[in-house]
């Protein structure tokens, strides 16, 4: 199984997964659209002033086998959470 996205550039999620540059696209304040399906359908957002906050109209934990994009975006994320975990583990 595939999915096909176009992806935004200068973006973590273009850095995990970009396989074709979009124009600039534009989403609510604080928010960027990074990836859109041939249709023009947002298929991923991300908030670039968080740490790691993307948002994908997929699943990623589904496609990851064989597919070295999802791979990638699937660790970041599980990453991201143990990174977010330990920082909270800390802070108690």
């Amino acid at each position: 199984m595939e999915h096909h996205a176009v992806v935004e550039r200068h973006h973590v999620f273009a850095a995990l997964v970009a396989d074709r540059v979009a124009p600039d696209l534009h989403a609510a304040p604080g928010v960027a659209v990074t990836a859109y399906a041939p249709d023009g359908v947002v298929e991923a957002l991300e908030v670039p002033e968080k740490r790691f906050m993307l948002s994908v109209q997929w699943h990623p934990e589904d496609l990851y086998d064989g597919d070295e994009a999802m791979d990638r975006l699937f660790r970041a994320f599980v990453d991201a959470a143990g990174e977010y975990a330990e920082r909270r583990h800390v802070q108690r």
